[in-house]
């Protein structure tokens, strides 16, 4: 815990605080070790001074707790989550007590039976032969759990809310499904609750690449991108999109002359037809908006790819598809968006998408035991309980800090073994400690029967010590799900404590009936006319070119431009420059261009310290504004689908007025705004529009600053408006 320092006061001895619940210690294949926890507390207790043991539970009712001590106690778990000899538990050796006042249920479900008859399956049918079916006792629970919490929430059954301190209807973010591991019953579980309709988070952990629709989604982006990769071509003629069974496929693919690519456009038109349809699209959209387009994409009968995806791989194919559109569009965010770049980016390594389960949402969540630590719930069903896990380690640790080959049977390898058994249910057990603590006011366990129809139930699973727990506390029967007679005995459910009182009245609300999708809803949305964007400057340039156009004083003297830019370089720059060393910088940013001559050096500086240096500008360069300020938009004042791209070189925005500044450096300026040209009075109407959009409200001004003077000049708002009105005359295509 802590070295001994040379630099430690004697007379200032370290204290140590240790606080921990060793029941709780569940990530052994991270290398936890409890034991280690145990041993260091124990070193240390003789010399404690206080020694504080925390019973209470601001979480779980009584009830729950209770069923939670029985595990402990009654049944020995406390002894057989350790060596009980060796490391004696250091914490909860009393029973832990409620805050809550309320009542809360415990409830074992029987064990789900197997199906009485095995399931007949078309000789042909290619669904894998471990796949469970509908009538496998894995979907009947699954099924069962799903038409419970629906109708939960259909009926608005009551559960205690903490922060109310009464009953209310229960909402499908009040309920917690935790498993051991993901496996069938999991997926099982959220393919269940989405075929009954119920809000649900989804799977806590997605491996993209492992996904059957994003696997062919992969397959077709190959295919477009290169259509002669015949395996590409075949898996997507195969998947959803076209729908051919074998015999379809072999049509086309057998003795063709040339590529299946080739093949299909004589011998599948129609498919040929849609494909060409899909690598248009991914030559001209970014990777979401393809793999966007293409799932919308209407068949002749007029269901979408999507629906047609959801048909065949059934609703859990949902979240793999999301996830993967939020790939596609993220990736594009970072890089230009490019359909190959991405392909490359996703292959380059498994995508595993690991989501927060937000209690806060109105869905139900399914996750692992070990995803859950830390997360509580008024509703927690643990539907895995009646296995036993199997030791997975190929590399076994020994004492000596050496590993063991797990395949061999030499007596010291057994011994190992053993022992690596032992930790593996002294953790599991542990594991089932941190499941049932989750719940707050209602715990359900209940678990598909395991093995062939004969077999027992296995000693130590999660389901025979709770089993043992609620018989101990004399739980009553009560008629729930599977009950059933075996060999001539009745098989009920136990239940420990009592239901929740009902809700007041007014707090369960008639369902509201989800409104009619408009017909917008249902079709792809119109294709956006084009939008112009321009630039103020080249508003009403003469002629009007999308290309940059020298002022009204332009001249063939290459160095006019020159001498406009640096001006206006200084001018952003040298305002946030201490006073003291504006002249510096300046010397250093004319003298980084060559090409400048030294005469025009020292115009241009003059020109612009004439400027920062006159008492009338000052205002226009005090804190707090702003130079070169982008803007980008459309304004109710310039016409429909006009874009602009805006730079302002000064803006001094203030709680009443907002000021645009512009910087010219044409020699001679105008003295009159009446004979300022077209292309200047645009430019700035359309800074104002701009600036009235983004600030409602406030007063507006527009003004020119003409460096060769210099002198500031206002524009009035009847000279803009009179631009505006050209502006609005403009063409846009």
């Amino acid at each position: 815990f802590f070295q001994p320092s040379p630099d430690d006061d004697p007379k200032k001895p370290r204290t140590l605080f240790a606080v921990g619940d060793e029941k709780q210690s569940i990530y052994g294949f991270q290398g936890a070790k409890p034991e280690q926890f145990l041993t260091e507390i124990r070193r240390y207790s003789e010399y404690a001074t206080t020694d504080i043991r925390m019973a209470m539970s601001f979480r779980s009712t009584q009830e729950v707790l209770n069923a939670v001590d029985a595990v402990l106690f009654e049944c020995g778990g406390m002894e057989a989550m350790f060596d009980a000899a060796e490391f004696p538990p250091a914490s909860d050796d009393v029973r832990h007590i409620a805050h809550r006042q309320d009542t809360g249920l415990v409830e074992l479900w029987p064990v789900t039976p197997p199906p009485e008859k095995v399931e007949d399956r078309d000789a042909w049918d290619t669904t894998p032969v471990d796949a469970a079916g509908e009538g496998h006792q894995i979907e009947v629970l699954s099924k069962t759990i799903a038409a419970t919490i629906k109708d939960w929430i259909d009926t608005g059954a009551p559960v205690f809310d903490r922060e109310l301190g009464r009953t209310r209807p229960i909402q499908a973010q009040d309920v917690l499904i935790l498993v051991r591991r993901r496996g069938p019953l999991f997926d099982s579980v959220i393919r269940q609750l989405k075929r009954h309709e119920i809000p649900i988070a989804g799977a806590d952990r997605l491996e993209l690449s492992e996904a059957t629709i994003v696997k062919d989604l992969i397959a077709l982006s190959r295919v477009c991108l290169l259509p002669s990769d015949d395996l590409s071509l075949a898996e997507t003629l195969k998947s959803p999109f076209f729908g051919f069974d074998d015999d379809a496929l072999m049509a086309v693919a057998i003795d063709r002359p040339a590529s299946l690519w080739d093949a299909l456009e004589t011998r599948a038109p129609d498919a040929h037809k849609m494909m060409s349809d899909f690598i248009d699209l991914s030559r001209t959209r970014t990777p979401y908006d393809f793999y966007a387009r293409v799932l919308d994409y209407k068949d002749a009968s007029g269901l979408a790819m999507r629906e047609r995806f959801y048909k065949r791989l059934s609703l859990e194919a949902r979240d793999a598809l999301e996830a993967f559109l939020h790939q596609a569009l993220e990736h594009q965010s970072r890089v230009a968006p490019n359909l190959q770049m991405f392909l490359h980016a996703f292959s380059q390594g498994d995508v595993q998408i690991k989501r927060e389960q937000d209690s806060s949402l109105s869905e139900v969540r399914v996750m692992t035991v070990h995803g859950a630590k830390g997360l509580e719930s008024p509703i927690v069903i643990l539907p895995d309980t009646t296995n036993i896990p199997v030791l997975r380690e190929v590399l076994l640790p020994e004492e000596t800090g050496g590993q063991v080959w797990n395949k061999d049977d030499a007596p010291y390898v057994i011994e190992v073994k053993e022992a690596a058994k032992t930790r593996m249910l002294q953790e599991q057990l542990r594991l089932l400690y941190v499941a049932m603590t989750r719940a707050e006011s209602r715990l359900i366990v209940c678990g598909p029967h395991v093995g062939t129809p004969n077999t027992k139930l296995k000693p130590g699973c999660w389901y025979d010590w709770v089993k043992r727990a609620m018989v101990a506390l004399e739980a009553k029967a009560y008629d729930a799900p599977f009950e059933r007679e075996v060999a001539g005995e009745l098989v009920t459910g136990l239940r420990y404590g009592a239901l929740p009182e009902p809700c007041r009245a007014d707090d369960i609300a008639a369902p509201t009936p989800l409104p009619d999708l408009p017909d917008w809803a249902l079709f792809p949305a119109a294709a956006e006319g084009r939008r112009q964007r321009v630039t103020p400057s080249h508003l009403l340039s003469n002629p009007p070119v999308e290309m940059p156009v020298r002022s009204p004083g332009e001249s063939a003297d290459k160095n006019v431009f020159r001498r406009g830019n640096l001006i206006h370089k200084l001018l952003e720059v040298l305002p946030e420059i201490p006073v003291e060393r504006r002249r510096e910088t300046a010397r250093k940013i004319l003298s980084s261009d060559q090409d400048v001559p030294e005469d025009l050096r020292d115009q241009i500086s003059r020109e612009v310290f004439a400027v920062l240096e006159h008492e009338d500008f000052a205002p226009i360069f005090a804190a707090g504004s702003r130079a070169e300020v982008s803007l980008a938009g459309s304004a109710k004042g310039l016409p429909d689908g006009l874009y602009l791209n805006a730079q302002i070189d000064r803006l001094c925005v203030t709680p009443e007025t907002v000021t645009i500044v512009d910087y010219k450096s044409n020699r001679p300026p105008p003295r009159d705004p009446n004979d300022v040209a077209d292309l200047y009075l645009g430019q700035m109407a359309a800074y104002r529009e701009l600036a009235r959009e983004i600030y409602p409200g406030r007063t507006v001004n527009c003004a020119l600053l003409w460096t060769d003077g210099p002198y500031l000049m206002e524009l009035p708002n009847a000279l803009l408006d009179a631009a505006l009105r050209k502006v609005a005359a403009l063409p846009i295509s």
